[in-house]
C-alpha cells in the first residue's frame, strides 16, 4: 500500500473528516470541509498534474497535502490552514512518512486558504483544486441561504482539461444561475486569484466556461 493509501485509509483521519461533518452546523460553516471535499480536491489535483506529465511520486505527495489541507477545521474554520499545517507535520513524523517534498508538501497546507503569492507547485495545484469546489454538494444547510454561496446550489460539476499551454475549466450548470450575485461573492474573488497564481507558476494560459459558454469574468 502507498503512502497516500495509508493515509486515507487510516481511521484516525476519516474519523476527524467525519467529525468536522458533524461539526459545521454548529460551528456555522456556510461550505462543508469534510472527506467529501478533500477528495474531491484530491481528485483534481491529481487530473491536472497527470495532464502536466508530472512523475507518480510527484502527484502522490501532492495528494498527501491535499486530502489533509483541511483536517484542522477539527476546531473551526478560523485559522484552520496553521492547525492543518502542524497536525500533517506531527502525522508525517510519527508515522515515519518520507517525502521528496515534504517541505512543499507541508507549505501547500500550511498557505491554501490565502497563498496566491507563491511560487511553489504544490501550493499553486492545492489552492487551484479547492477553490474550484464550488459544487452543489458543497454547501452546508446555511450556506443555501447565503447570498453569493447560495448560487453554489446550481452548479453540479467542474471538469478541468489541459491541452498544450492552456487549462479549460468548465463549470456543469444545469439550472439558471445569477452570474452577477456569484461574481460579487468574495470568495469568487479568491477563486480568480487561484487562476492567477496556476497561471503564473505553470506557465499556462486558462479558458473558463459556464456549460459550453465563455465566462468572460475570469478573463
Amino acid at each position: 500500500m502507498n503512502k497516500f493509501n495509508k493515509i486515507i485509509n487510516d481511521k484516525k483521519i476519516l474519523n476527524i473528516y467525519e467529525k468536522i461533518l458533524k461539526d459545521e452546523v454548529k460551528n456555522g460553516f456556510w461550505a462543508h470541509h469534510g472527506f467529501e471535499h478533500v477528495y474531491f480536491v484530491t481528485n483534481l489535483a491529481e487530473q491536472i498534474l497527470t495532464m502536466l506529465n508530472y512523475d507518480n511520486n510527484f502527484i502522490e505527495e501532492t495528494k498527501i497535502a491535499t486530502i489533509l489541507h483541511d483536517i484542522g477545521c477539527i476546531e473551526g474554520k478560523e485559522k484552520h490552514s496553521v492547525r492543518s499545517y502542524e497536525f500533517a507535520k506531527k502525522y508525517i513524523k510519527d508515522n515515519q512518512i518520507k517525502l521528496t517534498n515534504e517541505y512543499d508538501v507541508l507549505e501547500a497546507i500550511k498557505m491554501h486558504s490565502n497563498g496566491f503569492q507563491t511560487d511553489n507547485i504544490i501550493t499553486s495545484v492545492l489552492i487551484l483544486s479547492d477553490k474550484l469546489d464550488i459544487r452543489y454538494n458543497r454547501l452546508t444547510k446555511k450556506g443555501e441561504n447565503i447570498k453569493g454561496i447560495r448560487q453554489w446550489k446550481n452548479i453540479k460539476d467542474v471538469i478541468p482539461r489541459i491541452e498544450g499551454n492552456i487549462l479549460y475549466i468548465k463549470f456543469i450548470c444545469p439550472t439558471e444561475l445569477n452570474k452577477k450575485e456569484l461574481e460579487e461573492f468574495y470568495f469568487t474573488t479568491k477563486l480568480i486569484k487561484a487562476i492567477k497564481c496556476f497561471e503564473k507558476n505553470l506557465k499556462i494560459h486558462s479558458i473558463v466556461y459556464l456549460n459550453n459558454e465563455e465566462w468572460k469574468f475570469f478573463t
